[in-house]
């Protein structure tokens, strides 16, 4: 699929057709406002026997997609699997990929509870509460 996407309404809509075929209703897909060669798709991975854990399928159009959670007290992201090669991979793939990556690490994917979920409050902490992307660490 890969394509030049130009402005914030075609990034949307390629973040947003990932996001369909995860399950994942389109408003848990966001580019950020101000440059939209980045975007997320926020959500939660549930193990078996554990709690929820909040996650964010990361964006990025010259690097491609990275999985992240938010860890220990600070909700820092972390980034825990990559998706090289194309920028811009049919959405099939990225759910594939992610879908793997979380199967890997004993997890399903879940819907995020609430718009105040520890995930989304972290992201609005680092974005001084309007939407802007943190970069997680990654390792």
């Amino acid at each position: 699929m890969e394509t030049h996407l130009s402005g914030r309404q075609s990034a949307l809509a390629y973040l947003g057709d990932v996001a369909t075929v995860l399950g994942l209703p389109l408003e848990d897909a966001a580019v950020e406002p101000d440059d939209p060669r980045y975007g997320q798709i926020r959500f939660a991975g549930c193990p078996a026997d554990a709690t929820a854990t909040s996650l964010a399928l990361l964006w990025d159009s010259a690097g491609g997609w990275q999985l992240a959670a938010a860890e220990g007290r600070s909700g820092s992201l972390h980034v825990f699997a990559e998706l090289r090669g194309e920028s811009t991979p049919d959405p099939r793939a990225v759910a594939d990929f992610a879908l793997g990556a979380l199967a890997a690490r004993g997890e399903r994917l879940v819907r995020r509870q609430c718009a105040g979920d520890r995930l989304s409050r972290v992201l609005d902490r680092y974005a001084g509460c309007r939407r802007s992307f943190a970069r997680p660490h990654t390792g």
